[in-house]
């Protein structure tokens, strides 16, 4: 299955643009043995995987950030699955200024099951839209967070434990908001991340 990506910037920047809204990725769809929904990347995309440019375990202690060792980009994936958390929220920063002026997060919270995506650091440009996205996805009796991310330019699309998927835009104005953050918030979380730069699916 495809999704489309509808645009979240005015009219006359995506007509200056010379195109306007596109196809998502291909997502797999499938019922489990409960008769639920599940949807997950189509695993053809992992074709389009470059060498890894961060994979490894990583414990977060309260309120420390892990910058995934200069891991950076525009057209990447991400891949976190968290082993254990003791903490308040898990967040990810992506399209992060050096600074952190400027950034697009996705965050976690334990306590209510909600996945929320923050786009009000992502430009600096006031026509786009940010407003925040929120989803419910309460994990299971002794059920791992599990989330890939997909970064192209532009769009955003993520996939959470294979039961649910996020589709955003995001209009960084910046050149240099290209680099990642990864932090508990309020605890600790042992987790496994790996990036990869994506390569175009055009030959």
């Amino acid at each position: 299955m495809w999704g489309w990506v509808r645009e979240a910037r005015p009219r006359d920047q995506y007509a200056a643009a010379g195109w306007a809204s596109c196809l998502t990725l291909p997502r797999e769809i499938s019922l489990d043995d409960a008769g639920d929904l599940r949807v997950k990347p189509a695993a053809e995309l992992r074709q389009l995987r470059g060498a890894a440019l961060f994979e490894r375990d990583l414990s977060l202690g309260p309120d420390q950030s892990d910058a995934l060792d200069g891991a950076r980009g525009d057209c990447l994936e991400i891949a976190c699955r968290v082993t254990s958390a003791n903490c308040a929220s898990l967040a990810i920063q992506f399209r992060r200024s050096p600074d952190g002026q400027q950034f697009t997060e996705l965050s976690y919270d334990y306590a209510t099951g909600c996945l929320r995506l923050r786009r009000d650091q992502s430009t600096a440009t006031p026509e786009v839209t940010t407003e925040p996205c929120a989803y419910d996805l309460r994990l299971g009796e002794g059920e791992t967070l599990d989330l890939t991310i997909y970064l192209d330019r532009s769009v955003i699309e993520i996939y959470a434990n294979d039961r649910l998927s996020m589709t955003s835009r995001i209009y960084p104005d910046r050149d240099d908001a290209q680099g990642l953050r990864l932090f508990a918030v309020g605890g600790s979380a042992n987790l496994h991340a790996r990036v990869w730069p994506m390569k175009s699916i055009w030959d």
